[in-house]
């Protein structure tokens, strides 16, 4: 039955059948801090990654509010939390909801970025939730009466970009009013 069992179980002593003598204690405090230290080191470099994943300001809202800027599409409001979604951009006159979405975490339809090759089953899962949560907010707005536009990261930026159709996309509605 001990054999059946893993390597760190037994390394760690958290198998049920282990007996620890004063030298294995010794043995697994060594291996659990060593492993502190290198899981240690790793979560931070990974919450450093993290961290400069913004979810506001991001580079592609900022180049896109700019250009609406400097064509006069003015009167929006960035973020608003009182929105169901949070758009990036959001005018309430116009009843105008304006998502700016990245191509790799929204997963957009004319890229197909592949999956990340560590641990591709959480990766699949996450961006499933993230493509289901963007439906569900697109569908409870248009149904509460807004109108939604997505912008895509690659449309604003990147060798496909074509920022002049989306600001014609968008002046439309502010030619209505």
């Amino acid at each position: 039955m001990l054999a059946q069992r893993s390597a760190r179980q037994l390394a760690t002593g958290r198998h049920p059948a282990f007996k620890p003598t004063v030298k294995t204690q010794l043995h697994i405090s060594c291996v659990r801090m060593k492993t502190r230290e290198i899981s240690s080191s790793v979560v931070n470099s990974v919450r450093k990654s993290m961290q400069g994943n913004t979810s506001t300001n991001t580079k592609p809202e900022l180049i896109l509010r700019k250009a609406m800027w400097r064509r006069g599409l003015k009167g929006y409001r960035v973020n608003c939390k009182n929105v169901p979604g949070t758009p990036d951009i959001c005018n309430r006159r116009l009843n105008l909801a304006v998502f700016v979405h990245g191509c790799f975490w929204h997963r957009c339809p004319s890229c197909a970025l592949p999956l990340p090759k560590s641990n591709s089953e959480y990766w699949r899962t996450k961006f499933a939730r993230n493509v289901e949560r963007d439906k569900l907010v697109i569908s409870q707005l248009t149904s509460d009466g807004w109108r939604v536009e997505v912008v895509w990261e690659c449309r604003i930026r990147g060798k496909t970009a074509d920022i002049e159709e989306v600001l014609d996309q968008l002046g439309k509605y502010w030619e209505r009013s």
